[in-house]
């Protein structure tokens, strides 16, 4: 059985799938939607969220987490919706496609992110993969985003889940 603090997230996460209630629908994520604003969040949530720990701060990847610069994807299609489910959902370690990888990658990365968030790194991912953007630098001490509640992060969780089971139901 699983112990410690990934298994605590994850038991949460099922957790508040299963108290869900409909909420309303959302917009697939396109990319006439990305801003220079969501890129902009979307860096620093990359650089100053877990996320670097396994892809690096250039998302350039290492030997925990795959390249998210080069159009090579191992889970999903690389299309914004398909990064974004990535991103929520993360991979499991019987998912993990590359053998040379073999840590999992939690929801979120087991970041409390709500739906502009998540759309935001999900924005600068695909941005970096097809070179519409560059890199960009961040101070990964200042921290330019908000912080969520528990209830808000949560929330998120619940809504972001029930868009995707829906999406795939149809």
């Amino acid at each position: 059985m699983k112990e410690g603090p990934r298994a605590c997230f994850s038991g949460l996460v099922i957790i508040a799938v299963m108290c869900s209630t409909v909420p309303q629908g959302r917009v697939p994520l396109t990319q006439e939607m990305v801003t220079e604003e969501m890129l902009s969040q979307g860096a620093m949530l990359l650089a100053e969220g877990t996320c670097a720990r396994c892809h690096s701060l250039d998302a350039s990847g290492t030997n925990l987490g795959p390249d998210l610069t080069d159009d090579e994807w191992l889970h999903g299609d690389g299309s914004l919706e398909a990064i974004r489910t990535t991103i929520i959902f993360g991979v499991q370690r019987d998912q993990i496609k590359d053998l040379s990888r073999r840590q999992p990658m939690e929801p979120m990365g087991q970041m409390m992110l709500g739906d502009d968030q998540i759309n935001a790194l999900a924005a600068y991912i695909w941005s970096l993969s097809r070179g519409v953007s560059t890199k960009v630098d961040v101070d990964v001490s200042a921290s330019g985003m908000g912080r969520m509640t528990v209830l808000e992060a949560w929330f998120s969780v619940i809504k972001s889940f029930w868009d995707y089971t829906r999406l795939t139901q149809q």
